[in-house]
């Protein structure tokens, strides 16, 4: 297994960092404590966000969005110039870095980052209506839950679930 690292907003000051995922990991402004990885996830996926509660995750590659956009303009732009060949190269560079970029796993409300998760391919891929829901969800009110070590609700938040969420029942309404 890969070694496992996070990268999330802390829900007490926002400050968004990266760390290596072991117990005892804190955010670096405020000093408040990440829950370590669960027992026994080198047998299983991990099946909910460790720091919201939410169980919808999702797998994409590991590659900032804005960086595959501006390749692909550019190659746009120069195809003019270099009669489609700058699109290849584009293609090429594309398929290059498919191969090489490694996967992470997102949760749809607080955008954890997981990287080194096994099993990674057992998570979905992204799901636009689920992203949709999520983000009203997180415009509407405060994190839905914090877990601590033990997987107890700290006070002032209110649980939102996939099963019993208004998250659930809209995905479930549309069949997905």
């Amino acid at each position: 297994m890969d070694r496992l690292e996070i990268t999330w907003s802390c829900p007490a000051c926002q400050h968004v960092q990266t760390a290596p995922w072991i117990p005892g990991v804190t955010c670096t402004r405020c000093g408040r404590p990440v829950p370590g990885p669960p027992e026994g996830l080198t047998d299983r996926p991990l099946e909910r966000c460790i720091l919201c509660g939410v169980g919808e995750l999702y797998r994409q590659k590991d590659f900032n969005v804005r960086w595959g956009l501006a390749i692909v303009a550019l190659a746009a732009v120069l195809a003019y110039w270099t009669w489609g060949l700058s699109l290849v190269g584009a293609l090429l560079l594309d398929a290059w870095l498919y191969r090489r970029v490694p996967w992470v796993v997102i949760c749809y409300y607080c955008y954890a980052h997981y990287r080194g998760l096994p099993e990674v391919k057992a998570y979905e891929t992204f799901d636009l209506l689920k992203h949709d829901v999520y983000k009203t969800l997180r415009e509407q009110g405060p994190t839905p839950i914090v877990l601590d070590d033990s997987g107890a609700r700290e006070s002032g938040h209110s649980a939102v679930r996939p099963s019993d969420s208004k998250a659930g029942k809209l995905t479930e309404r549309f069949g997905r």
